[in-house]
């Protein structure tokens, strides 16, 4: 068994309400786009967690930006995405080789045996 996973995050919608014009999908919506994938997948999850990453104003996230959760910082977002673990598909078999017909293979005839060799007198 070998372990996959898969993260959904919030896509961008358009929203005259908000400043930008940008907002971000609910993740309620980011729930059903993962149970989507799931069904048609076929995969089963083992295990399904949200990470929060840190963004800059402009929403922009960086990953490898996580661990260190200030409070006081106010002017930081956050993300919020969906981990989906799930266990990979086991390889598919090798097709199978046809079957070796039945019947012993032909054989060319023996040689006659070498009686005189060159310069053996």
């Amino acid at each position: 068994m070998s372990l996959a996973h898969r993260d959904f995050w919030p896509q961008s919608v358009r929203d005259k309400h908000a400043p930008s014009g940008v907002s971000w999908e609910p993740l309620a919506t980011v729930v059903a786009r993962m149970n989507d994938w799931l069904a048609g997948s076929g995969l089963r999850a083992l295990n399904v967690e949200t990470l929060v990453f840190p963004a800059a104003r402009d929403r922009a996230v960086n990953p490898a930006a996580g661990g260190q959760v200030d409070s006081w910082d106010r002017d930081r977002t956050w993300t919020q995405v969906i981990r989906v673990w799930y266990e990979t598909p086991p390889p598919a078999p090798a097709p199978e080789l046809p079957p070796l017909p039945n019947t012993p293979p032909t054989l060319p005839p023996p040689l006659p045996p070498v009686t005189d060799w060159p310069g053996s007198q």
